[in-house]
């Protein structure tokens, strides 16, 4: 049974530049430009826009049969591909994973390649695997981390490839390797480390604060009691309830009556 009109639509950010030709659809954003040649498939694509007039990509197929009506869904993801990697580009991380030799690599070709050494315990140079990247894929060691290599691209197949050829190896008699242990887009990782640096900022504020309000309840303290109160004075004073006396938590309870010396003599309750 065919069906006589089947079709899908999806929207095009504004921040990237769609051209189809014939079936050949070429893809530009901030990061670069990338193609799919879809001439393979018995589809038509048509850019249209909507009544707001935002842009959309429009994939139809007349009277085709089942396995064609599902090939629109496919060739929609790869177009959604192009669309991420011009925008956010791809990112795989991979790590080392040995349980006696360590494994040694060094990057080569100006970031496009790799070789690595001593897997499983190999010495002769002849036994250095090399492999280099695929086009548009750019491979390093990562800073933060221990034995970890960083694959960045924009080209999400490209990437898969590279990562592919990385793990160049019998995984069904050694369990030593190189393994992929994340993947995601280059921008996330970026968003990434500055949600922890605006993390750290905050929590050094409240820290800083806190020291504030731990500095101005001593002086109060101080001037009631006619001497330097201790810690535990300060804490109860800033952690302990006018109304009924008691701890505003368990947490501080606990802090009050375990002081981290030890000892109880500067210890204090509620009561």
């Amino acid at each position: 049974m065919k069906t006589i009109l089947s079709s899908k639509t999806m929207d095009i950010p504004d921040n990237v530049n769609m051209i189809v030709k014939a079936k050949l659809i070429e893809a530009e954003g901030p990061r670069g430009k990338l193609y799919r040649d879809f001439k393979h498939l018995n589809l038509d694509f048509q850019l249209i826009k909507d009544e707001s007039g935002k842009r959309k990509l429009k994939v139809k197929a007349c009277f085709g049969s089942r396995k064609i009506s599902a090939a629109i869904r496919t060739a929609l993801s790869h177009v959604e591909n192009l669309i991420t990697g011009v925008t956010k580009g791809y990112r795989t991380k991979m790590r080392f994973v040995y349980a006696h030799f360590p494994i040694n690599a060094s990057i080569t070709n100006g970031n496009k390649g790799i070789e690595i050494r001593n897997f499983l315990g190999e010495k002769k140079l002849s036994q250095v695997r090399k492999v280099d990247m695929l086009e548009g894929v750019s491979i390093l060691r990562s800073e933060k981390v221990k034995d970890e290599l960083v694959l960045d691209g924009n080209d999400i197949e490209l990437v898969s490839h590279s990562k592919c050829h990385v793990k160049n190896k019998d995984i069904r008699k050694f369990f030593d390797g190189i393994y992929v242990s994340e993947k995601g887009t280059i921008t996330m990782e970026e968003n990434r480390g500055e949600e922890e640096e605006e993390g750290k900022e905050k929590k050094k504020k409240e820290e800083e604060e806190e020291e504030v309000k731990f500095k101005i309840h001593a002086r109060y303290l101080a001037r009631e009691l006619g001497r330097d109160p201790n810690f535990y004075e300060i804490f109860r004073k800033m952690h302990v309830k006018k109304a009924d006396g008691q701890f505003v938590d368990n947490k501080s309870q606990m802090i009050a009556i375990r002081p981290r010396g030890g000892t109880c003599d500067n210890c204090f309750s509620a009561s």
